[in-house]
């Protein structure tokens, strides 16, 4: 086997760790995201009516740091050799991951919400 194959065998390997690395920032920052939902919302928030404004700080804090736990996990894992490709990757997927748990918390996704028109 040449050192070209073994090389490409290791990207492969190391391209694999996304599969465990990311699902686990993930769930070390759902913790975080509950808590600033919570704090938009409270018990018993059915529409974006009933949201604490005075907690969006907290809460675009808190979703920061769970897209920050993200974009390491995907930035850190060596899936290719380019760190500009990780770079690349790994910004949208943390401000994706952190503005979908905003908006989830603002109940930006319920059919009842402004968002939508209705």
């Amino acid at each position: 086997m040449s050192v070209e194959q073994r090389a490409g065998g290791r990207r492969a390997r190391n391209s694999l760790h996304l599969l465990w690395a990311v699902p686990l920032a993930g769930a070390v920052s759902f913790p975080l995201l509950a808590i600033a939902a919570f704090n938009l919302c409270g018990i018993g928030c059915y529409s974006p009516g009933f949201v604490n404004y005075d907690e969006v700080p907290a809460a675009i804090l808190l979703c920061g740091v769970g897209g920050i736990l993200v974009f390491l996990a995907v930035q850190c894992v060596p899936w290719t050799r380019s760190p500009w490709t990780r770079l690349i990757a790994s910004v949208p997927a943390g401000l994706l991951w952190a503005g979908i748990w905003f908006l989830h918390g603002l109940r930006a996704f319920d059919p009842m919400s402004p968002v939508f028109g209705v």
